[in-house]
């Protein structure tokens, strides 16, 4: 681990019994549908393709309380649909 490094690598699996993959990414990124319930991100964007097939380019800010300043965020983020279980 290269503790010097600013990058972040996160393996996330969710198991939501009922719901399907596509529903999940939908309500987790698409802009729309994310404003309506994650009230303290602001100008969250996704630019598709950022780098290669199948890797997005997502930014938002973080709301703070008064007296801090709001904080940005940069992700790549993957998809793998064929990741074995």
């Amino acid at each position: 681990m290269d503790l010097s490094s600013d990058e972040i690598k996160l393996i996330i699996e969710l198991y939501l019994e009922g719901i399907s993959v596509e529903t999940t990414e939908q309500v987790l990124f698409d802009e729309k549908i994310k404003a309506k319930w994650d009230k303290i991100v602001a100008n969250y964007k996704v630019t598709p393709n950022g780098f290669k097939d199948k890797q997005d380019i997502v930014h938002y800010v973080l709301r703070s309380p008064i007296g801090i300043k709001n904080r940005d965020f940069l992700q790549r983020k993957n998809v793998l649909t064929d990741f074995p279980l």
